[in-house]
Order: structure tokens, then sequence, then C-alpha cells
């Protein structure tokens, strides 16, 4: 249960860095807005860590690669 709640997270972020990223004044990359995002999340204050296990990158990653 806890993969589900960070690939929701991560997913999430992902989405939302991108509406941040339309909406703002400014024009700024998105991969350097996503970046911003996730070292903010990656803050020790908000308690977010994610272990980086095969389980989890198989679940986020493959299934991009298999639709190519």
């Amino acid at each position: 249960m806890e993969i589900f709640f960070t690939i929701l997270i991560m997913t999430l972020v992902v989405s939302l860095s991108g509406v941040v990223t339309r909406v703002m004044p400014f024009q700024i990359p998105l991969p350097l807005m996503q970046i911003a995002i996730g070292a903010l999340l990656a803050w020790p204050t908000f308690g977010l860590h994610v272990e980086f296990d095969p389980e989890l990158f198989f679940s986020l990653v493959y299934p991009a690669v298999a639709v190519r």
C-alpha cells in the first residue's frame, strides 16, 4: 500500500508541475520546475522518503517504455 501512495504522490506532483508551469507569468522549462518541486518534497521537514527499489522502478518506468 505504501508503494501505491508513493506512486500516487509522484503522479500528482508531475501533473501539478505541468499546470503550475503553464499558469506562471514567466517562462520556466518544465524539467526545471519538476526538479524544484522534487527538491521541495525531499526537504527533511516534509518527511517524504522514497527508497529506490526495483518494484517501484518497474511499476513507474516499464509501462512508459512498453507503450513506445
